[in-house]
């Protein structure tokens, strides 16, 4: 893994283009909140990494649900989670605000069959750097890198 990993960084730096590397991930609890440790072999991995980022379903029991997203590694930024919806249409996932992940959660639970709109995303407010936390982006708030 760790030619592998060194190959991928030397790759994108010599070409100037980002590379998107995928990870098995050690198997889990399904309320574990993501960390680094979790991809195998991590070592060198989370080393070479700009980003790293978890995707999982906020309810395991509802594939079509919502996604949370586990920044855990930003070299220019601050570590956060955000939520994701999914567009099975056009393969593709956009941010949604906690509130409206909620409020699927909640018409799920109710029976219902609700369906996620893809809004416009706030143009980001100035960050300040919380060093050792993840936190919560605020509702105000789209994924930094997302444009």
């Amino acid at each position: 893994m760790t030619n592998i990993s060194l190959g991928l960084h030397q790759l994108a730096a010599s070409l100037g283009v980002i590379v998107v590397a995928l990870s098995q991930v050690s198997r889990s609890e399904d309320n574990h909140t993501p960390r680094n440790s979790d991809l195998r072999e991590s070592g060198q991995l989370e080393q070479d990494a700009d980003v790293v980022a978890f995707l999982k379903l906020r309810n395991q029991a509802d594939p079509d649900g919502p996604r949370r997203m586990f920044v855990t590694k930003f070299k220019e930024g601050r570590r956060f989670q955000t939520n994701l919806a999914f567009d099975g249409q056009t393969q593709t996932f956009f941010w949604i605000s906690e509130v409206a992940a909620k409020a699927y959660d909640a018409q799920r639970q109710a029976g219902k069959n609700p369906k996620i709109v893809k809004t416009a995303v706030p143009e980001t407010p100035e960050q300040t750097e919380v060093p050792g936390q993840m936190d919560m982006l605020p509702e105000d708030t789209p994924v930094p890198f997302e444009k």
